[in-house]
């Protein structure tokens, strides 16, 4: 039986936390899995509840609240490599995913043995929400989602709602730059894979439900005020300038990085985001 490990980080969503990892254990009867959670200062007794889930196997650790998504999978990352759990596959995954059954069964059974293999998720309703990403431009950072109901798909990196990587692909990756916060280091660790040569590849088939992240209450959101949006868009979870400038000067060098940093604050004050 293949076993598969999964990295995943938490914070304060104690039922989609414990919903997606049973999901996981429950619909996948022919995979034996693992998990390496990072809960991210949860108050909301996350970990307890997912250890009361029945025959897990998890390795819990603990943060102050201050690791947020990037540096929450860089800690796990790290924990993984150091403490040299050996399984077939590693998964990164976002909680907030609602797994169809088999799905990584199917992941599994895709006769790309050498290839990173991103889950493209829906709405529930057959609508595309995350895929593959194929970069459209050589000089700054321009993307798009792919993916195919019929072909799989090539594609340059990812977001990392789910994606199945062989042992012998993960052992050659270094760690998520620890530069980044939360956004961006997914992205970033894709692209990476793909200076090396590895492929990556998108499924044919939706692994589950994940809907977009809503624009309400965000940065994006145009009833708050200017400053306010600012304020939001340069925090952590937000857009920051300064993570900008970083990835795009390391994926497509300093002039097109200030360009990156310089253009987005003008659609912003145009309301374009």
């Amino acid at each position: 039986m293949t076993k598969i490990c999964f990295l995943v980080t938490c914070y304060n969503r104690k039922e989609k936390t414990t919903h997606c990892i049973k999901s996981i254990i429950e619909q996948n009867p022919n995979l034996i899995p693992q998990f390496v959670l990072v809960d991210d200062g949860c108050t909301d007794g996350t970990s307890e509840a997912v250890e009361q889930i029945p025959n897990i196997d998890i390795h819990i650790i603990k943060s102050k609240g201050n690791l947020f998504y990037s540096g929450g999978m860089h800690v796990a990352i790290e924990y993984v490599k150091n403490n040299k759990i050996d399984c077939d596959y590693y998964a990164l995954i976002n909680d907030d995913v609602e797994f169809y059954a088999h799905s990584f069964e199917r992941m599994v059974e895709l006769p790309y043995k050498d290839s990173i293999r991103v889950g493209a998720t829906d709405d529930g309703n057959g609508k595309m929400t995350y895929a593959g990403v194929k970069s459209c431009s050589k000089w700054r950072p321009s993307f798009k989602k792919v993916m195919s109901l019929k072909d799989i798909v090539y594609c340059d990196t990812f977001n990392a709602n789910c994606v199945l990587i062989p042992a012998e692909v993960f052992k050659t990756l270094d760690n998520i730059d620890s530069h980044y916060v939360h956004g961006f280091g997914d992205f970033d660790y894709g692209l990476m894979a793909r200076s090396k040569g590895i492929n990556i590849i998108v499924t044919n088939f939706y692994v589950g439900k994940c809907l977009n992240n809503p624009v309400k209450g965000t940065w994006k959101d145009h009833s708050f005020s200017i400053r306010k949006r600012i304020k939001m868009k340069e925090s952590p979870n937000g857009s920051p300038s300064k993570m900008w400038f970083y990835f795009t000067k390391k994926h497509f060098g300093i002039f097109s990085a200030i360009f990156t940093v310089v253009y987005q604050y003008v659609l912003f004050f145009l309301k374009k985001y």
